[in-house]
């Protein structure tokens, strides 16, 4: 790169130099080298040959020359942001110049634009705010701790496992899973469900009545925390497993009956009663003085009584009231039946009638004739026969 010398005036002087040489790019000193500046000053070299190397400051006496290029803006190429303008000696010089974008806060790849005073950030598909600094995950929607990804114009939620939607919004208890009002909590990444009582499963699917507790067709319907069986004719007990006639309760041939839950009866065999057929009519031996019992039906019984006797047990004599009169003897027949063997003299069913004896002398022929007359203890007309 071709040279020239500039003789430095004291009012410009080497900060001068320094000052260019931070604005443009196109300045070198000699003999010089100055860090924190935005071009390195070379080899200046000051009148009386001392060389200054300072790297916090630089201090200029006396400088005598100081090197720039012949025509920075030639062939009016100044790069971006700088200005071509005279400078020092009607040489020409890009001049750098401030805008409200040099110093802009756009964020994310935005595109500054310059006003009259101020700057916007021209932002980028899916981006936004005054520096175009927020993206739609900004506002974290993605729920229950999903994360939240930023591609393009559009975001996308990645759920933690078990949650699910556009958004992550729906748990696992979302579908309600828990069945006859279980309650669903959501446990890590799936859920458990809180079951009434008596209920059980996963979901609480499973009520008291699902293992069928009822036997023998009984029907069970849940009732509170437990459940019930209705039985079926002749069952009976918790889970209807006990039947009413089984064993049969009925004794000596009787045959069984269910009427309903544990109810039963027994059609008993002749001469059995009670409900198991468990008493005979006849076993308290009811007929006496060797009378004969005979079941009828039920506790009911007849009595053959011996030759004398009656009455439903035989108890009663037929001549036990003595109804022969007169000395005459009482002779049982059969049943309440009897007949009097009168005295002599006596007749009648109770001996009750006596004979009268006389003779009948004025007959017709003389001759006499016995009579007897039976008279009754009330003496009505007597009739006289040969």
């Amino acid at each position: 790169m071709e040279s020239f010398v500039v003789k430095a005036s004291d009012t410009t002087g080497p900060k001068g130099c320094v000052r260019e040489c931070m604005m443009y790019t196109d300045c070198n000193a000699v003999n010089f080298d100055m860090t924190r500046s935005y071009c390195e000053l070379l080899d200046v070299v000051l009148s009386d040959d001392e060389t200054i190397n300072n790297s916090n400051e630089v201090y200029f006496s006396n400088i005598s020359d100081w090197t720039k290029d012949e025509d920075a803006c030639w062939p009016n190429n100044c790069p971006p942001k700088t200005r071509c303008i005279v400078g020092y000696g009607n040489l020409n010089i890009c001049i750098p110049f401030e805008t409200p974008c040099d110093n802009n806060l756009c964020k994310n790849d935005a595109v500054c634009i310059n006003s009259v005073k101020d700057y916007s950030c021209r932002c980028l598909p899916g981006f936004y705010g005054q520096y175009c600094e927020l993206t739609p995950c900004s506002s974290g929607p993605c729920k229950n701790d999903g994360t939240c990804t930023f591609s393009g114009p559009v975001y996308t939620c990645t759920c933690k496992p078990g949650y699910y939607g556009n958004i992550c919004q729906f748990t696992p208890c979302h579908v309600g899973p828990c069945q006859n009002n279980g309650t669903c909590s959501v446990s890590g990444s799936t859920y458990s469900c809180a079951c009434p009582l008596g209920y059980y499963g996963t979901d609480c699917e499973f009520s008291p009545c699902h293992v069928g507790p009822c036997q023998n067709d009984g029907t069970c319907s849940v009732s509170g925390s437990t459940y019930s069986c209705a039985c079926t004719l002749g069952y009976y007990g918790t889970d209807c497993e006990s039947k009413a006639c089984k064993p049969n309760p009925c004794q000596n041939g009787g045959t069984c009956t269910a009427t309903g839950g544990s109810d039963y009866e027994c059609a008993c065999q002749t001469g059995w009663y009670r409900l198991t057929c468990n008493k005979h009519a006849c076993e308290d031996e009811p007929c006496a003085n060797g009378g004969t019992c005979e079941p009828t039906g039920g506790s009911d019984y007849n009595c053959d009584c011996q030759t004398g006797w009656f009455g439903q047990t035989c108890d009663k004599h037929a001549c036990e009231d003595e109804p022969c009169a007169n000395g005459g003897t009482c002779e049982p027949t059969g049943g309440s039946d009897y007949n009097c063997d009168c005295q002599t003299g006596w007749f009648g069913q109770t001996c009750d009638s006596k004979y009268i004896s006389f003779m009948c002398s004025k007959l017709n022929d003389g001759n006499q004739i016995p009579v007897k007359l039976r008279m009754k203890r009330r003496m009505g007309r007597i009739n006289l026969k040969q």
